[in-house]
């Protein structure tokens, strides 16, 4: 990644950033001229725009994701380890027991992933940011409070039991995974019957042919 200092550019205008073959990767391979070598980009334009939340949500039990609809000033936030005094994480419910937040870092200019304690199953949180400022320098006058749940881990682990039956892989439980899982233990039980009965992998041993063997009748031949 690299970042680049341009002069004051018109908001909301289309520029064009084009690379020259004089830029090589780690392997010392140049940069092929074309269209691959060019990127469009729209000119920075500065909002008068407070900053509000568009998102949050848990991504996993230990990690939460914060969306914002204009882009932030990175120095809202302590990035990195230890607490970010400018973010509080507790329980909606009564208690109000608070959740340790133990890092944040940038997704990008719009989005933050906090890092937190273990989060309770399904519990519902309450997020309250302060002093957070847009990247033009507004910031917000009043304290940014959302809510979000935990990730249900018994609901999780349900439907990984379930997907789990998708033999097929088409993100269904339908009678095609029945009849492929039919056909396996079929087999399976076929196999381990034949172990059993002392009988091989090819089945039962086939009767030699004796030419001088004879055929025991079991009834009287017919006459006068």
């Amino acid at each position: 990644m690299a970042k680049l200092t341009t002069d004051n550019q018109v908001g909301g205008a289309a520029y064009v950033l084009t690379a020259s073959s004089k830029l090589f990767d780690t392997a010392g391979i140049a940069l092929s001229s074309g269209s691959k070598a060019q990127a469009s980009f729209s000119g920075y334009m500065a909002s008068d725009k407070a900053p509000v939340i568009d998102f949050i949500g848990a991504t996993d039990g230990e990690t939460v994701e914060v969306d914002f609809q204009e882009p932030i000033r990175p120095s809202s936030f302590q990035l990195g380890e230890g607490a970010s005094a400018s973010i509080k994480i507790s329980e909606a419910g009564a208690s109000g027991a608070a959740l340790a937040v133990k890092s944040v870092s940038l997704l990008d200019d719009r989005s933050i992933e906090i890092k937190t304690g273990a989060q309770k199953s399904g519990m519902k949180y309450r997020v309250e940011l302060s002093d957070v400022m847009s990247a033009s320098g507004v910031k917000s006058k009043a304290k940014l409070i959302k809510f979000f749940k935990a990730i249900n881990l018994r609901a999780v682990q349900k439907a990984s039991v379930a997907m789990g039956a998708d033999l097929n892989g088409d993100g269904r439980v339908d009678f095609i995974d029945f009849t492929m899982f039919s056909a396996v233990y079929g087999q399976s039980l076929a196999a381990s019957t034949a172990a059993e009965d002392g009988q091989t992998d090819q089945g039962l041993e086939p009767i030699e042919p004796n030419p001088d063997s004879t055929v025991q009748h079991t009834s009287e031949p017919s006459g006068d």
